[in-house]
């Protein structure tokens, strides 16, 4: 295909990237991540700026685009994304649900059988004894998702995804503060101290006598 007309897809699990011609068909060529940033003139020009938008998208983003097939600009198919919420934010939003959503474990305790996100009727009888909580609350994966990421107080679950994301690296700044979390801890608080004085952090106080991770980083 001409490269005017290429069209990208990223695995979610490798991280791959498939070339599609301009109607969405594969063109069975696959990149790995590393060969993207090799692209950088000639026929592989169209490529070569695919890597660049894409390294320039927050994980999160990036995410939200794993699984699509896409076009170039990127960022105007995270707009069309961003409109077809209706508004929704497209990052991590902590936030209690919407009036309807997700009324709460009572409902199921007595007999509702209605979503306990979306509020969709849930159709199919499960089977008698069935203990899962995805399978008695929720209609899909995706709803038990939207619940324990945006229902209220679940910082604890916030975390855990944006750290499977973002690895602890903050993404203005490029600073490792899980890693620099996991230093602080095994040393000493004099030793802290030295470490702290060279790091935008403040050295004193709990991060000294008893360090723990959200003083590193939180899921904002």
């Amino acid at each position: 295909a001409h490269l005017a007309e290429l069209r990208f897809s990223v695995s979610p699990y490798t991280g791959r990237v498939a070339l599609h011609d301009q109607s969405g068909a594969p063109l069975g060529e696959v990149l790995e991540p590393s060969e993207l940033a090799a692209a950088t003139s000639g026929a592989d020009a169209r490529i070569a700026s695919f890597g660049s938008e894409w390294q320039r998208l927050r994980a999160v983003e990036r995410r939200e685009l794993c699984g699509r097939l896409l076009s170039l600009p990127l960022h105007a198919v995270l707009a069309e994304l961003h409109q077809s919420r209706d508004g929704e934010a497209l990052c991590f939003e902590r936030r209690a649900p919407p009036p309807g959503k997700g009324a709460g474990k009572q409902d199921h305790l007595h007999g509702d059988k209605t979503c306990g996100w979306c509020r969709a009727e849930i159709l199919a009888e499960l089977p008698q004894g069935t203990s899962s909580t995805l399978a008695r609350r929720y209609c899909s994966r995706e709803c038990w998702k939207e619940a324990r990421l945006r229902g209220a107080f679940q910082s604890s679950a916030v975390r855990s995804e944006l750290f499977a994301l973002e690895h602890g690296v903050c993404q203005s700044c490029g600073i490792n503060a899980q890693a620099l979390y996991d230093r602080i801890r095994a040393l000493t608080p004099p030793e802290r101290f030295q470490v702290l004085l060279g790091t935008r952090y403040r050295a004193a106080g709990a991060i000294l006598a008893a360090p723990k991770e959200d003083h590193f980083w939180q899921a904002d």
